[in-house]
Protein backbone atom coordinates (compact mmCIF):
# COMPACT_ATOMS: atom_id res chain seq x y z
CA UNK A 1 0.00 0.00 0.00
CA UNK A 2 1.47 3.76 -0.82
CA UNK A 3 2.02 5.80 1.66
CA UNK A 4 -1.25 8.03 2.10
CA UNK A 5 1.88 11.27 2.53
CA UNK A 6 3.84 13.08 0.10
CA UNK A 7 6.23 15.38 -0.04
CA UNK A 8 5.32 18.97 1.68
CA UNK A 9 5.14 22.04 -0.60
CA UNK A 10 5.67 25.72 0.81
CA UNK A 11 2.71 27.62 0.27
CA UNK A 12 2.53 31.50 1.95
CA UNK A 13 0.83 34.28 1.19
CA UNK A 14 1.02 36.83 4.09
CA UNK A 15 -2.65 37.38 5.25
CA UNK A 16 -3.89 38.68 8.26
CA UNK A 17 -7.06 38.57 10.75
CA UNK A 18 -7.61 40.90 12.32
CA UNK A 19 -10.81 41.59 15.22
CA UNK A 20 -12.00 44.35 17.29
CA UNK A 21 -11.01 43.42 20.99
CA UNK A 22 -11.64 45.00 24.37
CA UNK A 23 -8.54 44.64 26.18
CA UNK A 24 -7.70 45.31 29.94
CA UNK A 25 -4.68 47.88 30.71
CA UNK A 26 -3.38 48.29 34.19
CA UNK A 27 -2.86 52.23 33.20
CA UNK A 28 -5.48 54.29 33.98
CA UNK A 29 -6.90 55.86 30.53
CA UNK A 30 -9.37 58.44 29.78
CA UNK A 31 -12.32 56.03 29.27
CA UNK A 32 -10.84 53.76 32.02
CA UNK A 33 -8.86 50.86 32.91
CA UNK A 34 -8.97 49.34 29.12
CA UNK A 35 -9.03 50.46 25.80
CA UNK A 36 -10.15 49.09 22.39
CA UNK A 37 -7.34 48.11 19.84
CA UNK A 38 -6.89 45.32 16.26
CA UNK A 39 -5.31 42.66 17.78
CA UNK A 40 -3.88 39.80 15.37
CA UNK A 41 -5.32 36.77 16.58
CA UNK A 42 -4.87 33.48 15.60
CA UNK A 43 -5.39 29.87 16.26
CA UNK A 44 -3.27 26.97 17.92
CA UNK A 45 -3.01 23.53 16.40
CA UNK A 46 -2.46 20.61 18.23
CA UNK A 47 -0.12 17.59 17.24
CA UNK A 48 -3.29 15.37 15.95
CA UNK A 49 -3.93 17.86 13.25
CA UNK A 50 -0.55 18.09 12.35
CA UNK A 51 -0.36 14.03 12.14
CA UNK A 52 -3.92 13.82 10.60
CA UNK A 53 -2.87 16.10 7.37
CA UNK A 54 -0.32 13.44 6.50
CA UNK A 55 -2.80 10.92 6.38
CA UNK A 56 -2.85 7.37 7.28
CA UNK A 57 -5.38 5.46 5.02
CA UNK A 58 -8.65 6.30 2.94
CA UNK A 59 -10.72 5.84 5.94
CA UNK A 60 -9.47 9.02 7.29
CA UNK A 61 -9.97 10.87 4.64
CA UNK A 62 -12.00 13.51 6.24
CA UNK A 63 -9.80 14.49 9.20
CA UNK A 64 -6.88 14.86 6.49
CA UNK A 65 -9.18 17.16 4.49
CA UNK A 66 -10.05 18.81 7.88
CA UNK A 67 -6.46 19.44 9.10
CA UNK A 68 -4.75 19.95 5.36
CA UNK A 69 -7.45 23.16 5.26
CA UNK A 70 -6.52 24.09 8.83
CA UNK A 71 -2.91 23.93 7.90
CA UNK A 72 -3.80 26.06 4.41
CA UNK A 73 -4.35 28.77 6.74
CA UNK A 74 -1.79 31.47 7.54
CA UNK A 75 -3.08 32.66 11.04
CA UNK A 76 -2.31 29.73 12.77
CA UNK A 77 0.50 29.18 16.05
CA UNK A 78 2.71 25.91 16.72
CA UNK A 79 4.43 25.41 19.50
CA UNK A 80 7.74 23.81 20.37
CA UNK A 81 6.11 21.16 22.05
CA UNK A 82 3.27 20.09 19.42
CA UNK A 83 6.59 20.28 16.35
CA UNK A 84 8.34 17.96 19.04
CA UNK A 85 5.61 15.33 19.61
CA UNK A 86 4.66 15.11 15.61
CA UNK A 87 8.27 14.08 14.77
CA UNK A 88 8.29 11.47 17.58
CA UNK A 89 4.89 10.01 16.22
CA UNK A 90 5.25 10.37 12.89
CA UNK A 91 8.43 8.66 12.57
CA UNK A 92 7.67 5.86 15.52
CA UNK A 93 8.33 2.78 13.89
CA UNK A 94 5.08 0.98 15.56
CA UNK A 95 2.99 3.70 13.51
CA UNK A 96 1.05 1.75 10.28
CA UNK A 97 3.53 4.65 7.92
CA UNK A 98 6.17 5.61 9.69
CA UNK A 99 7.73 8.51 8.08
CA UNK A 100 11.49 8.75 7.15
CA UNK A 101 13.58 10.89 9.11
CA UNK A 102 14.18 13.57 6.12
CA UNK A 103 10.16 13.46 5.34
CA UNK A 104 9.34 14.17 8.47
CA UNK A 105 11.85 16.81 9.35
CA UNK A 106 10.72 18.63 5.87
CA UNK A 107 7.40 18.97 7.00
CA UNK A 108 8.24 20.52 10.33
CA UNK A 109 10.56 22.81 8.28
CA UNK A 110 7.55 23.63 5.94
CA UNK A 111 5.41 24.54 9.14
CA UNK A 112 8.08 26.62 10.75
CA UNK A 113 6.95 29.37 8.55
CA UNK A 114 4.36 29.89 11.48
CA UNK A 115 5.22 31.76 14.59
CA UNK A 116 6.53 28.94 17.25
CA UNK A 117 5.91 29.82 20.53
CA UNK A 118 9.66 28.77 22.28
CA UNK A 119 9.49 26.68 25.67
CA UNK A 120 10.30 28.76 28.79
CA UNK A 121 10.42 28.76 32.51
CA UNK A 122 7.32 31.23 32.89
CA UNK A 123 5.42 28.73 30.34
CA UNK A 124 6.46 25.57 32.74
CA UNK A 125 4.86 27.73 35.25
CA UNK A 126 1.70 28.46 33.49
CA UNK A 127 1.46 24.90 32.54
CA UNK A 128 1.67 24.04 36.38
CA UNK A 129 -1.19 26.73 37.41
CA UNK A 130 -3.52 25.55 35.02
CA UNK A 131 -3.14 21.17 35.72
CA UNK A 132 -3.84 22.51 39.18
CA UNK A 133 -7.33 24.14 38.56
CA UNK A 134 -8.46 21.78 35.39
CA UNK A 135 -6.77 18.33 36.01
CA UNK A 136 -5.37 17.78 32.77
CA UNK A 137 -2.41 16.05 31.57
CA UNK A 138 0.83 18.20 32.16
CA UNK A 139 1.43 18.22 28.52
CA UNK A 140 -2.16 19.34 27.69
CA UNK A 141 -1.92 22.10 29.73
CA UNK A 142 1.28 22.98 28.84
CA UNK A 143 -0.10 23.12 25.15
CA UNK A 144 -3.29 25.35 26.60
CA UNK A 145 -0.39 27.85 28.21
CA UNK A 146 1.52 28.04 25.36
CA UNK A 147 -1.90 29.20 23.49
CA UNK A 148 -2.70 31.31 25.85
CA UNK A 149 0.96 33.47 25.82
CA UNK A 150 0.70 33.57 22.08
CA UNK A 151 -2.87 35.51 22.40
CA UNK A 152 -4.68 32.23 20.87
CA UNK A 153 -8.31 32.11 21.10
CA UNK A 154 -8.67 28.83 19.96
CA UNK A 155 -6.74 25.34 20.00
CA UNK A 156 -7.72 22.96 17.51
CA UNK A 157 -7.29 19.75 19.09
CA UNK A 158 -9.23 15.99 19.58
CA UNK A 159 -7.83 15.68 22.88
CA UNK A 160 -9.72 17.40 24.96
CA UNK A 161 -13.39 18.71 26.09
CA UNK A 162 -15.00 20.14 22.65
CA UNK A 163 -16.49 23.70 23.86
CA UNK A 164 -14.33 24.08 27.01
CA UNK A 165 -12.69 27.10 27.24
CA UNK A 166 -10.01 27.76 29.58
CA UNK A 167 -7.70 30.94 30.67
CA UNK A 168 -9.74 32.48 27.49
CA UNK A 169 -8.79 30.01 24.77
CA UNK A 170 -11.52 27.86 23.40
CA UNK A 171 -11.09 23.96 22.94
CA UNK A 172 -12.24 23.04 19.43
CA UNK A 173 -12.58 19.82 17.93
CA UNK A 174 -12.02 20.28 13.94
CA UNK A 175 -12.64 16.63 13.83
CA UNK A 176 -15.92 16.11 15.64
CA UNK A 177 -18.29 15.51 12.58
CA UNK A 178 -16.30 13.79 10.52
CA UNK A 179 -17.26 9.95 10.08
Amino acid sequence: MAPAWSEPTARWKPRSRKRFRRVEHENQGPKGPWFFCYLDLADNLDTNVLLYSIGAGPADAVKVETATALLDREDCILSFQILQEFYVQATRASRTVALPHNLARSFVEKWLRFPVVEGTTNLLLAALEIRTRCNFSYWDCAIIAAARAAGCETLYTEDMRHGRIIDGVAIVNPFRDAA
